[in-house]
């Protein structure tokens, strides 16, 4: 029997493959904020892009 996650993909491959991308994303802008200690105006440059794929994730 097939993992839940892989049933899904299957269901609708282009939403799996998004979501896919999405969980990338995430660590990568997780790392990033961990990582760069760049900030604008007393904020990590990472942090908006860290919100943004907390919200849809």
């Amino acid at each position: 029997m097939a993992s839940w996650g892989l049933r899904v993909f299957r269901l609708h491959r282009p939403l799996g493959v998004l979501a896919g991308a999405m969980v990338l994303l995430a660590v990568a802008c997780v790392f990033g904020l961990l990582l760069d200690d760049r900030t604008l105006v007393n904020a990590p440059l990472w942090a908006k892009s860290v919100s943004h794929l907390a919200s849809f994730l």
